[in-house]
């Protein structure tokens, strides 16, 4: 399986099987510079009768190499118990 599909397929076992769409909740700049950005993000995961499965707050840093912008990095904040989850996105 190549790793497009392996990646999709992590995702929909993170999202969860009632899992339909996302919305952005607030993506707030925190740092940019000419080849990355660090923002402050927050999405909510809906079921298909928009009922929330949750919300979830990152942060994401974004870098561009060769022209192309891409998530480098990616921890997600949960709550206050004090669980980290981290991420590491490429470029490829």
């Amino acid at each position: 399986m190549g790793s497009a599909w392996r990646r999709l397929g992590d995702f929909l076992a993170r999202a969860g099987a009632n899992w339909h769409h996302s919305k952005w909740d607030f993506r707030k700049v925190i740092a940019a510079g000419p080849a990355k950005v660090h923002l402050d993000v927050q999405f909510t995961r809906n079921r298909i009768d928009n009922s929330v499965i949750g919300s979830f707050r990152s942060l994401w840093i974004l870098t561009e190499t060769g022209g192309r912008w891409a998530v480098a990095a990616a921890v997600e904040l949960r709550g206050l118990s004090g669980k980290i989850g981290f991420a590491i996105g490429g470029n490829g």
